[in-house]
């Protein structure tokens, strides 16, 4: 997936956490039930009340910085499953 015309992402760090909220969001909430802004809700949610640790579930790597919703919506945006 190409980001590197999104303005806003200034580091490798928020790019790694974009990574793994994409990942996050395809196994565990993306089911044709629920529309993007819900899915984007629910993992913004996640970051205020829990940070990054939920997307490791406990033990996370130092390295992550949290994207803003915006950054979220055009890695969203630019994802086409295979």
């Amino acid at each position: 997936m190409d980001l590197r015309y999104i303005e806003q992402l200034i580091d490798r760090e928020q790019t790694q956490a974009l990574g793994g909220l994409l990942k996050y969001a395809v196994e565990k909430l993306i089911d044709g039930k629920r529309t993007l802004p819900e899915i984007v809700e629910i993992l913004c949610d996640r970051l205020e009340k829990e940070d990054m640790s939920f997307l490791a579930e406990g033990y996370i790597s130092c390295g992550y910085a949290v994207p803003r919703r915006q950054e979220i919506y055009a890695c969203f945006n630019r994802y086409r499953r295979p």
